[in-house]
């Protein structure tokens, strides 16, 4: 059974348009939607990790330096008991 599609519109800067086509160049991404999935995925898994009491971080392997993310719906999610 295919799943119904929804189509959604966003309204963004042209600034945040050339963002955004740096991230799929960057990337190899050739289609908006793929780049929206791509995020969509990647903000699912650290909500899931948010909830398990995990930080999100880069990890410097040279140091073992981390760089913790700072982005403010994650600090929204509650970790699960």
């Amino acid at each position: 059974m295919e799943e119904k599609k929804v189509r959604l519109q966003l309204e963004v800067s042209e600034r945040r348009q050339a963002e955004l086509q740096a991230l799929m160049e960057a990337c190899d991404i050739g289609k908006q939607k793929d780049l929206f999935n791509a995020a969509l995925t990647l903000l699912e898994w650290a909500v899931a990790e948010r909830r398990k009491g995990r930080i999100i971080a880069s990890i410097d392997e040279a140091s073992m330096k981390y760089k913790e993310l700072a982005m403010p719906a994650l600090s929204a999610v509650h970790v699960s008991a």
